[in-house]
């Protein structure tokens, strides 16, 4: 009958959305814990690298020497240098329906955190030869670092706000969060072992290889459930 024809089409149709809000609550935990990576590294810049600026590198400018803290302030301002660029960048991809989408964003940041530790593992390297380093390196290391911060932070906090299910969007934000502050801790940590790892540059090599490591994972996850990841990032 028509009424049972009806039921059935109500059935299938929350069956549907069920398992559309099912993988939709594993992207966001997923893109949560892989942010786990990246927040463990970044926030190197609030403990490590202040000491390396502070113990390793010449902060003479024009004659002028700068506070090793004064460079706590180089992330906001690429912040304000940048978001307008890539938010602009963002735009015209999406025009052109090239805008990658908020997986392929993470693991660009997390390659892109990577790249940056790169240069730090090189600056460490020098510093450990005994020559004060100069103090571009650390910039262009927080360049980085906050450009792999705009494809990774503002990206995961709207996705999470878009696409939780309806009546789970605030546990699951506090699941984001919950992931960032673990990052922070973990940063913590292991600006604590800098010294027992052995070297300077073996240090900072950790945050290349495990940032990369996670975007490498992150990559494979993404092309191995691609279909499903697509139906959610597209509904």
């Amino acid at each position: 009958s028509s009424s049972q024809g009806l039921a059935l089409s109500v059935k299938d149709q929350s069956s549907t959305l069920s398992h559309l809000d099912t993988d939709r609550i594993f992207l966001i935990v997923l893109l949560s814990f892989f942010s786990i990576f990246f927040w463990m590294s970044f926030e190197q810049m609030g403990s490590s690298l202040n000491l390396f600026a502070l113990r390793f590198t010449d902060r003479h400018v024009f004659g002028v020497e700068i506070p090793a803290s004064f460079l706590q302030s180089v992330n906001p301002l690429f912040i304000l240098l940048l978001a307008p660029i890539l938010s602009f960048f963002w735009g015209r991809l999406s025009r052109k329906n090239l805008d990658p989408n908020p997986v392929l964003k993470f693991a660009i940041g997390l390659f892109i955190m990577g790249f940056g530790f790169l240069i730090m593992v090189f600056a460490a390297s020098l510093a450990e030869s005994g020559v004060l380093v100069s103090i571009w390196f650390l910039i262009a290391v927080y360049f980085w670092n906050t450009v792999s911060e705009l494809f990774l932070s503002p990206v995961g906090l709207s996705f999470v706000s878009k696409t939780a299910p309806e009546g789970k969007t605030s546990l699951l934000m506090g699941v984001w969060f919950l992931c960032t502050a673990f990052g922070h801790y973990l940063a913590g940590i292991l600006s604590g072992f800098q010294k027992k790892v052995g070297s300077l540059s073996d240090f900072y090599l950790v945050f290349v290889l495990s940032s990369i490591f996670a975007g490498i994972v992150l990559l494979g996850i993404y092309y191995r459930r691609k279909e499903k990841i697509q139906r959610v990032i597209q509904n």
